[in-house]
């Protein structure tokens, strides 16, 4: 019996216990590849629209080139240049605001960011890229805000993180994983109010335990609950300090590509 709780409790953490088991036993870990990208080390001649002028320059005399409607107006294609002479990011504006596809390359030539815009807000899918080609982050947005699938995978190809965006709140299903492959977080979320339940494993002296409880924005709050592997039995626990690991903030948010 849990201490201080209820039948009700013991039953709802059972079936938490039980689901986490399946998914352990269960869970298959995708893993990103190299090779999706291709490395970019020349870059053709900009055409401007009708009306438009071509200002600035590429290497050796300047880093950034673009075109300019006759009031100032960013148009057309932009392309920025590391001091090296490979190119640092490419895309379209109009009207002043990014549209279309853009990408960003890492020094070595690998892409580091690509996706799309719509009227100067991400719109679509986003994806990262780690130096080794190896994907890194992929996540969808609409009209500026995350909406939709978001996954995360470490340099090894290893998927780290996978969940659900809806307005730029989690919701539904989150899950996180050790580069070894072995899930050690979970955290559901049943509606865009912030509020969820969480599994949590942690490795202690005393051996492997798993934490059982609620969060609200990813911080752990009310009563947890944990059980020891070793010696069994559900016992009362302070909450946890950690904030379930879910990306802080929607894939790619800091790094979008015309920054």
């Amino acid at each position: 019996m849990l201490e201080g709780s209820n039948p009700f409790h013991e039953v709802w953490y059972a079936r938490l216990m039980l689901r986490w088991i399946v998914l352990l036993l269960a869970a298959h870990v995708p893993q990103a590849t190299a090779g999706e990208n291709t490395i970019v080390n020349h870059i053709g001649p900009t055409t401007c629209p009708p009306g438009a002028s071509l200002v600035g320059g590429r290497p050796p005399d300047g880093l950034r080139e673009g075109c300019e409607s006759p009031d100032g107006t960013k148009t057309g294609v932009w392309t920025e240049w590391y001091h090296s002479g490979s190119p640092r990011q490419r895309g379209h504006f109009e009207d002043g605001k990014e549209v279309g596809p853009w990408v960003q390359w890492h020094a070595n030539g690998e892409v580091r960011i690509q996706g799309e815009f719509r009227s100067g807000v991400l719109h679509g899918e986003m994806r990262s890229y780690y130096t080794n080609g190896v994907l890194n982050e992929r996540g969808s947005w609409k009209e500026g805000v995350a909406h939709g699938p978001a996954e995360a995978y470490f340099p090894s190809g290893k998927r780290a993180v996978w969940g659900q965006y809806a307005g730029g709140v989690m919701v539904g299903n989150w899950w996180t994983w050790e580069e070894g492959g072995l899930l050690v977080e979970w955290v559901a979320y049943p509606d865009t109010s912030g509020l969820g339940s969480a599994i949590l494993r942690e490795e202690t002296p005393a051996g492997i335990r798993f934490l059982f409880g609620r969060v609200n924005d990813r911080l752990p709050e009310g009563d947890w609950w944990a059980i020891s592997i070793l010696s069994g039995g559900i016992v009362s626990t302070p909450p946890p300090i950690r904030r379930a690991s879910a990306p802080s903030a929607p894939p790619i948010l800091s790094r979008r590509p015309s920054q």
